[in-house]
Protein backbone atom coordinates (compact mmCIF):
# COMPACT_ATOMS: atom_id res chain seq x y z
CA UNK A 1 0.00 0.00 0.00
CA UNK A 2 1.43 3.13 -0.87
CA UNK A 3 2.64 5.41 2.04
CA UNK A 4 2.55 8.90 2.82
CA UNK A 5 6.32 10.53 2.86
CA UNK A 6 6.79 13.70 4.77
CA UNK A 7 4.64 16.61 3.47
CA UNK A 8 2.54 14.27 1.76
CA UNK A 9 -1.14 13.20 2.69
CA UNK A 10 -1.65 9.73 3.02
CA UNK A 11 -4.49 8.54 0.61
CA UNK A 12 -7.83 7.33 2.79
CA UNK A 13 -8.44 3.60 2.94
CA UNK A 14 -11.13 3.53 0.07
CA UNK A 15 -8.69 5.14 -2.22
CA UNK A 16 -6.17 2.39 -1.19
CA UNK A 17 -8.25 -0.49 -2.18
CA UNK A 18 -9.72 1.00 -5.07
CA UNK A 19 -6.39 1.74 -6.52
CA UNK A 20 -4.73 -1.71 -6.11
CA UNK A 21 -8.62 -3.26 -7.25
CA UNK A 22 -8.00 -1.23 -10.45
CA UNK A 23 -4.59 -1.86 -10.82
CA UNK A 24 -6.04 -5.65 -11.32
CA UNK A 25 -5.68 -7.12 -7.55
CA UNK A 26 -8.83 -9.35 -6.26
CA UNK A 27 -10.48 -8.34 -3.09
CA UNK A 28 -9.43 -10.92 -1.19
CA UNK A 29 -5.57 -9.78 -2.11
CA UNK A 30 -6.32 -6.72 -0.85
CA UNK A 31 -7.89 -7.53 2.49
CA UNK A 32 -4.74 -9.93 3.32
CA UNK A 33 -2.18 -7.15 2.70
CA UNK A 34 -4.15 -4.34 3.74
CA UNK A 35 -1.59 -2.01 5.82
CA UNK A 36 -0.17 -5.02 8.20
CA UNK A 37 -3.72 -5.95 8.76
CA UNK A 38 -6.30 -8.30 7.35
CA UNK A 39 -9.96 -6.61 6.79
CA UNK A 40 -12.74 -8.31 5.72
CA UNK A 41 -13.38 -8.70 2.37
CA UNK A 42 -16.78 -6.66 2.48
CA UNK A 43 -15.01 -3.71 3.70
CA UNK A 44 -12.77 -3.78 0.44
CA UNK A 45 -15.76 -4.31 -1.63
CA UNK A 46 -17.25 -1.05 0.25
CA UNK A 47 -13.81 0.84 -0.42
CA UNK A 48 -14.40 0.19 -4.04
CA UNK A 49 -17.89 0.91 -4.09
CA UNK A 50 -16.97 4.35 -1.96
CA UNK A 51 -14.61 5.17 -5.04
CA UNK A 52 -18.03 5.68 -7.27
CA UNK A 53 -19.12 8.00 -5.04
CA UNK A 54 -16.84 10.00 -3.19
CA UNK A 55 -14.43 9.74 -6.89
CA UNK A 56 -16.55 9.52 -8.88
CA UNK A 57 -13.99 7.03 -10.14
CA UNK A 58 -15.02 4.45 -12.62
CA UNK A 59 -15.68 0.74 -11.18
CA UNK A 60 -15.61 -2.72 -13.72
CA UNK A 61 -18.68 -3.57 -11.43
CA UNK A 62 -18.94 -7.20 -13.15
CA UNK A 63 -15.75 -7.92 -12.16
CA UNK A 64 -16.68 -6.52 -8.51
CA UNK A 65 -19.48 -9.34 -8.81
CA UNK A 66 -17.43 -11.84 -9.83
CA UNK A 67 -14.80 -11.76 -6.74
CA UNK A 68 -17.40 -11.79 -4.20
CA UNK A 69 -21.12 -12.28 -5.98
CA UNK A 70 -22.25 -12.47 -1.60
CA UNK A 71 -22.34 -8.51 -1.57
CA UNK A 72 -23.89 -7.72 -4.75
CA UNK A 73 -27.89 -8.21 -4.75
CA UNK A 74 -29.89 -10.10 -7.04
CA UNK A 75 -32.25 -8.63 -9.68
CA UNK A 76 -35.08 -9.72 -7.03
CA UNK A 77 -33.26 -8.38 -4.40
CA UNK A 78 -32.22 -5.18 -5.95
CA UNK A 79 -36.14 -4.49 -6.84
CA UNK A 80 -37.41 -5.59 -2.99
CA UNK A 81 -34.48 -2.99 -1.95
CA UNK A 82 -35.59 -0.16 -4.31
CA UNK A 83 -39.07 -0.69 -3.20
CA UNK A 84 -38.18 -0.83 0.35
CA UNK A 85 -36.28 2.57 0.22
CA UNK A 86 -38.65 4.18 -1.84
CA UNK A 87 -41.37 3.16 1.35
CA UNK A 88 -38.75 4.56 4.27
CA UNK A 89 -38.17 7.58 2.17
CA UNK A 90 -34.49 6.74 1.66
CA UNK A 91 -32.71 8.31 -1.68
CA UNK A 92 -29.36 7.76 -1.94
CA UNK A 93 -29.10 9.96 -4.81
CA UNK A 94 -30.60 12.53 -2.65
CA UNK A 95 -29.22 11.67 0.60
CA UNK A 96 -25.52 11.58 1.73
CA UNK A 97 -26.29 9.41 4.51
CA UNK A 98 -29.29 6.74 4.70
CA UNK A 99 -30.53 4.88 7.27
CA UNK A 100 -30.24 0.93 6.32
CA UNK A 101 -32.29 -0.63 9.16
CA UNK A 102 -35.76 0.74 8.50
CA UNK A 103 -34.75 -0.87 4.75
CA UNK A 104 -33.47 -4.02 6.71
CA UNK A 105 -36.25 -4.09 8.31
CA UNK A 106 -38.58 -4.34 5.94
CA UNK A 107 -37.09 -6.69 3.89
CA UNK A 108 -36.59 -9.11 6.82
CA UNK A 109 -39.23 -8.35 9.27
CA UNK A 110 -38.88 -6.26 12.15
CA UNK A 111 -39.38 -9.44 14.44
CA UNK A 112 -35.49 -10.74 13.48
CA UNK A 113 -34.03 -7.42 12.77
CA UNK A 114 -35.62 -6.24 16.52
CA UNK A 115 -34.59 -8.62 18.22
CA UNK A 116 -31.61 -8.32 20.78
CA UNK A 117 -28.17 -8.71 19.41
CA UNK A 118 -27.60 -12.07 22.04
CA UNK A 119 -31.07 -13.37 20.81
CA UNK A 120 -29.81 -13.76 17.68
CA UNK A 121 -28.68 -17.29 15.84
CA UNK A 122 -25.55 -17.12 13.80
CA UNK A 123 -27.57 -17.91 10.76
CA UNK A 124 -29.52 -14.56 11.31
CA UNK A 125 -26.45 -12.32 11.86
CA UNK A 126 -25.09 -13.78 9.04
CA UNK A 127 -28.64 -13.36 7.09
CA UNK A 128 -28.47 -9.51 8.40
CA UNK A 129 -25.11 -9.30 7.94
CA UNK A 130 -25.44 -10.04 3.95
CA UNK A 131 -28.21 -8.39 3.45
CA UNK A 132 -26.85 -5.18 4.72
CA UNK A 133 -23.91 -5.62 1.72
CA UNK A 134 -26.37 -5.86 -0.79
CA UNK A 135 -28.10 -2.93 0.36
CA UNK A 136 -24.51 -0.94 0.81
CA UNK A 137 -23.83 -2.10 -2.71
CA UNK A 138 -27.49 -0.65 -4.35
CA UNK A 139 -26.78 2.55 -2.75
CA UNK A 140 -23.53 3.40 -3.56
CA UNK A 141 -24.24 2.28 -7.39
CA UNK A 142 -28.17 4.65 -6.86
CA UNK A 143 -25.89 7.50 -5.56
CA UNK A 144 -23.17 7.25 -8.20
CA UNK A 145 -26.02 7.02 -11.21
CA UNK A 146 -24.38 4.03 -12.36
CA UNK A 147 -27.07 2.73 -15.13
CA UNK A 148 -28.47 -0.57 -14.23
CA UNK A 149 -29.79 -3.15 -16.81
CA UNK A 150 -32.72 -4.90 -14.39
CA UNK A 151 -33.42 -6.80 -17.73
CA UNK A 152 -30.70 -8.98 -17.58
CA UNK A 153 -31.10 -12.64 -16.22
CA UNK A 154 -27.34 -12.42 -14.51
CA UNK A 155 -28.50 -10.27 -12.01
CA UNK A 156 -24.75 -8.22 -12.39
CA UNK A 157 -24.88 -4.45 -12.35
CA UNK A 158 -22.39 -2.41 -14.88
CA UNK A 159 -20.30 0.64 -15.16
CA UNK A 160 -17.92 -0.16 -17.71
CA UNK A 161 -14.43 2.13 -17.62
Amino acid sequence: APKAKKGETKLPPWEISYERFRAGEHPAVICEKSEGKTIQIGTVIAHILTALIQGNRPVDLNRLVAADPRYAPTISEWVQIDEAAALEGQDPVEMPVLELKPILRRLLGAEQVDKEGAAKTDGERNVESAMYGKIRFWQHVKAAGAPVDLSRATGKKQRTE
